[in-house]
């Protein structure tokens, strides 16, 4: 049986020491900061969209954590910034760039450039996350 290519783009950057929960899937093509993996941590059921930017590393030489709780969603071409901290149960919408700045608590949708915090629909997103669990204990 062949794996799907969001499985084995997690199990590439848990190799390369990046700490990634189970049922996370990861599609398409993702920038992550390869050369320091070690400083992302995504958490379990989510889902990175394609062409979306993980960002854990600037410029000269500042490193610091990304994290993305448990059960989000990162939109198709987000960027999120080194230092940024994504709490639980959060959709970053398509195209959003998330600083290190944006305080984000659970449940909430943040969407834009610079990125603005919205309330999240909770039942639509308890949909999105039970379909999430389905689908990665298929």
């Amino acid at each position: 049986m062949l794996e799907s290519p969001a499985i084995t783009e997690v199990k590439r950057l848990r190799s390369l020491g990046a700490e990634i929960g189970e049922g996370t899937l990861i599609f398409g093509r993702v920038d992550v900061s390869v050369n320091y993996p070690n400083f992302i941590k995504i958490g379990k059921c989510c889902l990175i969209a394609s062409e979306a930017i993980l960002l854990s590393h600037g410029y000269p030489h500042n490193w610091l954590p990304l994290v993305v709780g448990d059960n989000c969603y990162v939109g198709f071409r987000a960027i999120v910034l080194p230092g940024a901290i994504i709490a639980d149960n959060c959709v970053v919408g398509a195209g959003a760039v998330v600083p290190k700045t944006l305080k984000v608590a659970e449940w909430s949708l943040i969407v834009g450039n610079p990125a603005v915090l919205k309330v999240l629909n909770r039942d639509r997103h308890k949909i999105f996350v039970d379909h999430m669990k389905t689908f990665v204990n298929a």
